[in-house]
């Protein structure tokens, strides 16, 4: 029998994470007709949809930032001479991180497409602890730049 922790488990393997049917039942010792209505019953095509849609330009949102920074800077440096070391820590962290921000934005946007055109190819974004993890730093610095501003 499969309990709820193990039906949440499969939710978010197929929603987040862009597991096939095939792939959470084997993981989980069920049977595909199972996951598949879990899937249909509780909406899991669409709630994935609107994931992938809110995460899909992560990159662009870090280019326009950057360049932000960049005017900031260069703003700065003409009125007194001088760069702000935090602004140029965070975008040295944003420019070094670019590609593979860049390269997770392609595997949803990839997810995306696959998902409307209604295929179960496995991408494996979310579960990547690294991505997630440079992400959340990310994160945290433009927080903490934005607070100083």
């Amino acid at each position: 029998m499969i309990d709820a922790q193990s039906r949440f488990l499969a939710k978010r393997l197929y929603v987040n994470d862009g597991w096939s049917v095939e792939q959470i039942a084997s993981k989980l010792r069920a049977s595909k007709n199972t996951v598949i209505r879990w899937r249909d019953t509780e909406e899991w095509q669409a709630q994935k949809s609107q994931f992938l849609e809110s995460s899909q330009s992560f990159s662009e949102e870090c280019f326009l930032f950057a360049t932000k920074i960049m005017r900031d800077m260069r703003k700065q440096y003409e009125e007194d001479g001088n760069a702000s070391k935090s602004q140029l820590s965070l975008l040295n962290l944003l420019l070094s991180r670019i590609e593979t921000i860049m390269a997770t934005d392609l595997k949803r946007k990839l997810a995306k497409e696959q998902t409307e055109s209604g295929q179960e190819i496995p991408v494996e974004v979310a579960a990547d602890p690294e991505v997630a993890e440079m992400l959340e730093k990310i994160a945290k610095k433009i927080e903490a730049y934005n607070r100083k501003r």
